[in-house]
């Protein structure tokens, strides 16, 4: 579960700046694509992780599995919109140390 929420992150911290550029007028915000303002992305890597975008805010979910209730839900993932969210969520989470020597 945990290398799963770990690469749904990756992919919203990777496809997050892209889609978070916007215009400083709204008239100027992109218009919903033709199939429509959400898009849901399947991972090619994993196929569980199934990912919600709202195309035009740039918001993301990753869809869920509650077993106790047989059902599924859209939970939202985190986006660092600036260089301070990114720096701080760095901060928080050190790479790991190389344990490649280690025996």
């Amino acid at each position: 579960m945990r290398t799963r929420f770990f690469v749904a992150c990756c992919m919203a911290l990777l496809a997050g700046p892209a889609l978070s550029q916007r215009s400083s007028s709204p008239a100027a915000a992109p218009a919903p694509t033709a199939s429509g303002r959400y898009t849901i992305i399947h991972s090619p890597h994993l196929e569980k992780d199934t990912v919600l975008l709202d195309t035009v805010t740039g918001k993301t979910w990753i869809l869920v599995e509650d077993t106790s209730r047989n059902a599924f839900f859209w939970s939202p993932l985190a986006r660092k919109d600036n260089d301070a969210e990114i720096q701080n969520w760095l901060n928080d989470h050190p790479a790991k140390a190389d344990q490649s020597n280690r025996r």
